[in-house]
Parts: C-alpha cells; sequence; structure tokens
C-alpha cells in the first residue's frame, strides 16, 4: 500500500508540473458547487495571477477519500495551487459525489462538466472503440508494473492517445498508474486452484478479456454496479469478485469475503485523463 500511494504522489507531481504549463486569458470553466466534505480545495488563499484569471479546475472519482488515489489528488491538488501562485482553484469531488462509475468519469470529462480524473484502460478502449487500448489488459501479459510503463510510454502508443483525443475530445496522459494486480475473493469456497472456480458466479468489470477468461474457467461472469458490489456480496447474489487487494480492502468489500487469492492476472491500470478544450484554454 505504501509503495502504491509513493507511485501515485510521485505521477501526480509530474502532472502538476505539465498543467501549471496552461496559459492565455480564458477563465476556463467554473466548478460546480462544494457538496462534499472532501472536496475542500487544497490549497487556499494563494494570490491569483497579475491579470486576476484563476482556472478552475474540477477532479471527482468514485472512491473513498482514503484510497490512494484520492490521497494522490488532494496532494495533486495542493501542488498545483501552490506551484501556481493561486492561478488554478482546484475542487475534489471524491465518495461517488459526482461519478458513479469509470465509464462516467470519462463521459463527464468528455462533456466538461469535470476537468481531469483517471479510467481504465479498458473503458477508453470501449468508449472511443479503439480496442489497442485493452492490451493492458490482456492476462499475463505483463509481470511487472515496469513493463506496463514501458508500454505506456512508447512511441507505438502515441497514435492511440492522438485517435482518442481526436474522436472524444479528452487528452490521455502517457503516464498513468496501477491500482495493483487482479486476484479472486471469493464468499464461502476456498481456492486451491483455478479450478475451483468451475460454476461459481463471479463480479467481473465488463472487459473483454476477463470476461472471456472467466467463462474460459468455467465460472459465470457477472455485471454489477460498483456502488452494487457491497449488498450483492453481502448477500450471496454472487459467490466472489475478481478485484484488486487495495480495491477490495478501500472500499470495504473485504468484510463480505472469506478468501483471496492475488492470481496477479493483469493489473487495474488507469490513464489519467484531461479535457482537450480546457486543457488548451
Amino acid at each position: 500500500m505504501k509503495k502504491r500511494i509513493l507511485s501515485v504522489l510521485a505521477l501526480v507531481l509530474a502532472c502538476a508540473m505539465a498543467l501549471s504549463a496552461c496559459g492565455g486569458n480564458n477563465g476556463g470553466q467554473q466548478s460546480g458547487g462544494n457538496n462534499n466534505p472532501a472536496s475542500t480545495p487544497a490549497g487556499g488563499g494563494s494570490a491569483p495571477a497579475d491579470d486576476g484569471t484563476v482556472y478552475k479546475l474540477s477532479i471527482a472519482r468514485n472512491l473513498p477519500e482514503s484510497d490512494p488515489a484520492c490521497i494522490g489528488d488532494a496532494e495533486f491538488a495542493r501542488l498545483l495551487e501552490e506551484k501556481s501562485g493561486g492561478r488554478f482553484d482546484v475542487t475534489l469531488y471524491l465518495n461517488s459525489s459526482v461519478i458513479a462509475n469509470d465509464t462516467e468519469a470519462l463521459e463527464k470529462v468528455a462533456d466538461g462538466t469535470i476537468q481531469f480524473t483517471s479510467t481504465t484502460a479498458a473503458t477508453c478502449a470501449s468508449y472511443a472503440q479503439i480496442p489497442e487500448l485493452n492490451v493492458f489488459n490482456e492476462p499475463m501479459m505483463f509481470e511487472t508494473e515496469d513493463e506496463i510503463w514501458t508500454l505506456a510510454e512508447s512511441d507505438y502508443m502515441k497514435d492511440f492517445y492522438q485517435k482518442f483525443q481526436d474522436a472524444t475530445g479528452v487528452i490521455i496522459s502517457p503516464k498513468g498508474f496501477s491500482m495493483g494486480w487482479y486476484g479472486v475473493g471469493t464468499v464461502k469456497q476456498d481456492i486451491t486452484d483455478m479450478g475451483a472456480l468451475k460454476g461459481l458466479k463471479l463480479r467481473v468489470a465488463n472487459v473483454p478479456q476477463q470476461l472471456s477468461m472467466v467463462e474460459a474457467m468455467g465460472a459465470a461472469p457477472t455485471s454489477i454496479n460498483w456502488n452494487e458490489i457491497f449488498t450483492t456480496l453481502q448477500q450471496g447474489t454472487v459467490d466472489g469478485i475478481l478485484l484488486t487487494s487495495g480495491l477490495l480492502y478501500n472500499n470495504g468489500f473485504y468484510e463480505t469475503l472469506s478468501y483471496y487469492k492475488n492470481t496477479r492476472i493483469c493489473s487495474c491500470y488507469h490513464m489519467f485523463i484531461v479535457n482537450a478544450e480546457w486543457y488548451n484554454s
């Protein structure tokens, strides 16, 4: 967990340095009302630029404020407001107060409701119909996170990022981060080997590779909205879930499980995304 927090903080520092390059006289989009106790602007009171322009930046997540990604967002907000001398005013919307899932995160960045967040590579691939982005979801494709970074920052991926921006008006940063490696958690049955999954009903993200993989192992993949996962597991509507240990812990899902196997099937790779029109303003 500590390693993951440090990784996120290092990445948001790089993003803060990149976004602080925004200039011009366009005031940018005004953020909405602050209806979340965790969304208090982090910098507080810095003097604006000489021309009085202050750029509003809204960031939203469907995760609790204790999640490392949200901790990273708060540090990003603090650094951006501090290093820009108050030219940026950042508002955080956490705890699903604005977005309910990764798809809504992308949709609201695209329409300008929020300007910046991250979402999964699978979400980007599906939204823009660019299947090449699903390479990050291939089971057993990567052994280390360094291998993921190497691909994400490679020249090979640049054309796909540009194709995505042309189609959606959303910029993908080549520097993303991992929310951990996928494993399998079960409510009652111990998983002595992968064959033990046969006949079980598992909550799986709507990712083609994960759906096919679970079916190939004889289990039944089931799609459940993020905010309904805890109740569904608690009631035994499904037998288990395919998810990272960090997300299971920070969202309290682990309380409903008896067993967890960190199979490292693939990484939950997240891409930083920013509204292109806002960024270019």
